[in-house]
This record gives C-alpha cells, sequence and structure tokens, in this order.
C-alpha cells in the first residue's frame, strides 16, 4: 500500500490558525441554516430531509435531501439561482 506524507505547510498552518478562529461562528450559522431548511422542508412531499439523531451534532458542512424526482427538482432550483449538486 502506497502511503502519503500529507503534511500542511507553513502557510497552510497560517491560514488554517486564522479561520479556526471562525469555525464555531460558521458552524452555528450552518445549523440554523439547516434547522430553517428543516423546518420547510418537512412537509413537503417527495423529499427525505438530513436525519439527525438526538445524541449526535451535525454541522452540515452539505445539506443532502432525496428526491425521486432529483433532476427535476435541481432544474427549477438552478432557474432561481439556487446550486445544487449530486452527491
Amino acid at each position: 500500500m502506497e502511503g502519503i506524507n500529507s503534511r500542511m505547510d507553513g502557510l497552510q498552518a497560517a491560514i488554517l490558525n486564522v479561520k479556526m478562529k471562525y469555525i464555531q461562528d460558521w458552524t452555528n450559522r450552518r445549523i440554523r441554516i439547516a434547522e430553517q431548511y428543516n423546518e420547510l422542508l418537512a412537509s413537503v412531499d417527495g423529499i427525505t430531509i438530513p436525519r439527525k439523531e438526538d445524541w449526535a451534532k451535525h454541522v452540515y458542512h452539505l445539506y443532502v435531501i432525496k428526491t425521486e424526482k432529483r433532476d427535476e427538482l435541481a432544474s427549477i432550483l438552478e432557474s432561481k439561482g439556487i446550486q445544487t449538486a449530486i452527491q
């Protein structure tokens, strides 16, 4: 098995050091937005929203939904300027 040396360099560390000051605020904002999405999408037929266990803390790096009409929904959202991606 081939190994990888993936140490970060000094510049990457300096950038990360600055960004770490904001990570909790960014995470909390993503959680608040996801909670709004959950409230608004929970009653929409044909859409399955992310499941969160009571014991877990989801950081919502991605907000992934499931639907049988994926391509149709993506097209509608795109026409409204809302970016989507297939994961």
